[in-house]
């Protein structure tokens, strides 16, 4: 055998040795994350979104306000809930020569009441819901 045959196996063998080594020692070898820097231990302070929020609720409760669950940053002072709710219009119907309309899972006619309104007029494509002088149209999308 020639010389450069000689050396290229001993190349190949001793590479394959090489990485076998390399794979035994990876597997081997304990699972240390030292590597990995700490963040609670660098030289920054990293305080985390919780952490922030959870001093400025902290912070408003020593002042005898409580944060508004709805409206981020908006500070309150009454403790008072307030009742947040949606209408949802899901469909028209018509039964006996007059339209209902399914709203909020229930079919519903003139002069029912959807939570504080009452429905005025349902038409083919629109409901007239009236509260307290205030006037309020839903109207069907067409997809």
């Amino acid at each position: 055998m020639s010389a450069k045959i000689k050396i290229l196996i001993f190349i190949v063998i001793t590479s394959a040795i090489l990485v076998l080594f390399s794979v035994w020692w990876v597997r081997t070898s304990p699972k240390d994350n030292s590597f990995i820097p700490d963040p609670t231990k660098s030289s920054q302070n990293i305080i985390s979104k919780n952490t922030l929020k959870q001093t400025n609720i902290q912070q408003t409760q020593k002042k005898g306000l409580e944060r508004d669950p709805f409206k981020f940053g908006v500070l309150s002072t009454s403790k008072k809930k307030v009742k947040r709710t949606t209408i949802v219009l899901q469909g028209f119907f018509k039964l006996n020569g007059e339209y209902s309309a399914f709203i909020n899972d229930k079919l519903v006619k003139k002069n029912d009441k959807i939570i504080d309104w009452t429905v005025k007029k349902i038409t083919k494509n629109q409901v007239v819901l009236v509260k307290k002088g205030q006037k309020k149209i839903l109207k069907a999308k067409k997809y």
